[in-house]
C-alpha cells in the first residue's frame, strides 16, 4: 500500500503499536474499543472494525474526515467514530483519544459509579473526576455527544455500561493517561470494599487542578 507521506506511516504504525500494548497492559482485549489521532484540521487516523490488535497492520488503520466520510483505507472505519469525530470538534487541545474496556473502569461505568479524584496526581493529570456519560447505544453520533458533555475540558470519561474514553496531546499521553484511570479505578474499588473513600479536601483539589490547567491549557469551542 502507498501511503501518503513519511509523518502519516509514522503514525500508523504508532496507532499499532499502542494498540498492541493496550493489550498487553489488559486495558483492552481482542478487537474491543478503538484509537484515533487527529490528521489534520477536517481528517483524522482511526482503528478498523473487528480486526485484533494483534494482527492490525499499519495498513489497516482508516483515514475519515469529520463528516463520517471514509478519505482511505480498505476496512470498516470503527463503529465509534462519531464519539472521535464529536471529541475532536469540541476539543482543539486533543490529537489523540483511546477507547478502551478495562476491568476496574468499565466495572465502575457498569455500576453507574464515577470515578472521584482520589489522589493529587489523578487532578493534575485527568482534571477532576472522570463523570459518566448516561447509555446511549454503542455506534451512534449521540453518544459522543453525551461524551462530550461530561468530559468537559477534562482528560477522561466513563460510558455507561460501557467503558472510558481517554484523550491526548498525542497517543503516549493518551496512553499513559488511559493505565493512570485504570490504577485509580482500581484503589477506588479496593478502598470501597475496605470500607471507606476520602475525596480530596475541595481546597486541595481547586489548588491541583490549577496546576493541571497550567499544563494542559486546554481549549473548548
Amino acid at each position: 500500500m502507498h501511503f501518503e507521506n513519511m509523518l502519516d506511516l509514522y503514525t500508523r504504525k504508532k496507532i499499532v503499536e499502542v494498540g498492541r500494548w493496550l493489550v498487553k497492559k489488559n486495558l483492552t482485549h481482542g478487537s474491543s474499543g478503538n484509537l484515533s489521532v487527529r490528521r489534520d484540521e477536517n481528517s483524522i487516523f482511526i482503528t478498523p472494525s473487528g480486526v485484533p490488535y494483534v494482527e492490525m497492520r499499519p495498513e489497516d488503520i482508516v483515514i475519515i474526515d469529520l463528516d463520517g466520510n471514509k478519505i482511505s483505507g480498505e476496512l470498516r472505519p470503527s463503529i465509534e467514530m462519531w464519539t472521535h469525530i464529536e471529541i475532536y470538534k469540541h476539543r482543539k487541545d486533543v490529537n489523540a483519544i483511546i477507547h478502551a474496556h478495562p476491568i476496574y473502569s468499565s466495572a465502575l461505568a457498569i455500576a453507574g459509579v464515577e470515578l472521584p479524584p482520589v489522589t493529587e496526581e489523578f487532578v493534575i493529570y485527568i482534571g477532576g473526576p472522570v463523570k459518566l456519560a448516561k447509555f446511549v447505544s454503542a455506534g451512534t453520533r449521540e453518544l459522543g455527544i453525551e461524551v462530550v458533555k461530561v468530559l468537559g475540558d477534562r482528560k477522561a470519561a466513563l460510558m455507561a455500561n460501557h467503558g472510558i474514553v481517554v484523550v491526548g496531546k498525542d497517543l503516549d499521553e493518551a496512553a499513559f493517561l488511559t493505565e493512570i484511570v485504570e490504577i485509580h479505578a482500581k484503589m477506588y474499588i479496593m478502598a470501597r470494599v475496605f470500607g471507606n473513600v476520602n475525596i480530596l479536601p475541595k481546597e486541595t483539589l481547586e489548588k491541583w487542578k490549577t496546576i493541571y490547567y497550567e499544563r494542559s491549557q486546554p481549549e473548548l469551542i
